[in-house]
């Protein structure tokens, strides 16, 4: 879009400023050397760019690493601080695993049962250790019971429920720290750039101004008008110049008329003397005749 604007208004605009848009420096058309503003010519003299920013909503996403005491989610904070700008958890994104392993050993009671069959509650045919993990475990305990006997009530059979047992040192591993991922995400204005605008001044140019302003004048103020002339056929005048053409005509023919004057005279004057000097002659001739 151009845009002309008077810088003065003394009559004539000698300076003019035209304004061109562009989105961008890319867009922005390069401003001509001259423009014609109406039947005038300008010339460029220089140029001034402004920019035009606006503002638009940006949204950015993070992710964060946070390292975390047991797998509670509470212990990861909602909302955190970046640069100056604040961000918030989205929860659904939240993956947590264990990052740190510790090993711990303690004092641990292994301990098994082993029933037998026997015909006697004798505790000498019992085992008095058994191997289990590659750990002896050593007979704490047994209790008996009766599985078969006669209608009289002896026994016949019993079940040794056998307890073994033994103390050991167990080694194993615990986790000790997790680490959870999650995104954060968080709006910010941003500077955009919308527009830009290029003002051009231009001045006046005098010389084409002028030429052309006389030219119009000229054309406006001639009248067509036919002239005879002598001996010179019909030209075409304008008007301003016909009476210097017939003033100057008229000169000419009373010129011609006063040589035309003179040339009469001198010539009956001439006459006048011959015919004079002849009729002396004739005189002289007679009286020497005589």
């Amino acid at each position: 879009m151009n845009d002309f604007r008077e810088k003065n208004t003394t009559g004539e605009e000698d300076y003019i400023v035209q304004e061109l848009k562009g989105s961008s420096y890319d867009t922005l058309s390069e401003p001509p050397n001259q423009i014609m503003y109406g039947e005038t010519a300008y010339q460029l003299v220089s140029t001034d760019y402004e920019e035009v920013y606006g503002e638009e909503d940006h949204q950015r996403m993070i992710q964060e690493e946070i390292f975390l005491s047991s797998e509670d989610i509470g212990q990861i904070p909602e909302k955190i601080i970046r640069d100056g700008m604040e961000y918030t958890l989205d929860k659904k994104s939240v993956e947590i695993k264990v990052s740190r392993m510790e090993m711990r050993k303690d004092l641990d009671v292994m301990e098994e049962y082993v029933t037998y069959t026997l015909e006697d509650n004798d505790i000498e045919r019992l085992q008095k250790e058994i191997v289990r993990e590659g750990r002896p475990l050593d007979l704490i305990g047994v209790e008996y019971s009766v599985t078969n006997a006669t209608e009289s009530g002896i026994p016949l059979e019993y079940a040794a429920k056998c307890h073994y047992a033994a103390n050991v040192d167990r080694e194993y591993e615990v986790p000790v720290e997790w680490k959870a991922t999650a995104d954060y995400f968080g709006t910010e204005q941003e500077s955009i750039l919308e527009e830009v605008i290029a003002r051009s001044t231009y001045e006046r140019i005098a010389e084409a101004g002028i030429a052309e302003e006389t030219e119009e004048v000229s054309q406006e103020n001639t009248v067509i008008e036919e002239v005879e002339v002598p001996m010179a056929g019909t030209i075409e005048k304008p008007a301003a110049e016909i009476d210097e053409i017939v003033t100057g005509g008229a000169g000419i023919f009373l010129m011609g008329a006063f040589l035309m004057f003179l040339l009469i005279f001198r010539k009956k004057h001439q006459g006048f003397i011959h015919g004079n000097t002849a009729k002396e002659k004739d005189g002289k001739r007679e009286g020497y005749h005589a």
